[in-house]
């Protein structure tokens, strides 16, 4: 996937994030479900773009499309994008999914503070995958906030990218979803911004 299918995949999500029409009266609830669902538009968006290719699986935690043959819905990240094969297993002879390649790594925390976003960032440090993908909240400080993830991102393999998208407090149904992408090129480049 190159920068500008990144970008279409983020325009398409936004525009579907949109369009959310959660009820609920707590506003933690409400903030964790869109997350959720977010989430899930996301990965949707990453199913579409591979969907022609049946070795490519997505994981989340709330799609179970590969739990029959997998045993499970998430493996470690919010979404998942893996290339897949199989061995016959020693003593059933029975086929046994096994992940050959992690394509995308992608991890979303929108708590407005560097301290959570590094938690989740760490664990794309310690993947490995040919891109890796933060989604983080847009705020009055996006460039000192994408900064102290610098030393970080700079210790991954593979091609990394952040996000900074509208938080879900301000998803109201027909809003416009603003955010931004910057990529890693030994600093941030921003590739795009809707704001």
């Amino acid at each position: 996937m190159n920068d500008d299918k990144l970008i279409e995949l983020f325009k398409e999500t936004a525009a579907k994030v949109s369009l959310l029409d959660i009820d609920e009266s707590e506003i933690k609830k409400l903030h964790h479900e869109r997350s959720k669902h977010f989430v899930e538009l996301l990965a949707e968006g990453f199913r579409n773009h591979y969907s022609n290719n049946s070795n490519i699986k997505i994981f989340t935690k709330h799609f179970n499309g590969n739990r029959k043959e997998f045993g499970i819905n998430e493996y470690l990240y919010d979404v998942l994008v893996c290339e897949v094969d199989s061995v016959i297993s020693a003593k059933q002879q029975k086929k046994l999914p096994f992940i050959t390649e992690a394509i995308w790594l992608v991890e979303s925390e929108f708590a407005r503070n560097t301290r959570e976003a590094l938690k989740d960032f760490n664990k794309l440090v310690i993947g490995n995958s040919k891109y890796k993908l933060f989604i983080g909240p847009l705020n009055s400080v996006n460039d000192t906030f994408i900064s102290a993830l610098l030393p970080a991102a700079k210790k991954c393999n593979g091609i990394v990218y952040i996000i900074l998208f509208s938080h879900p407090d301000s998803w109201d149904k027909g809003s416009r979803i603003d955010f931004s992408i910057w990529k890693l090129n030994e600093r941030w480049q921003m590739i795009y911004s809707c704001v």
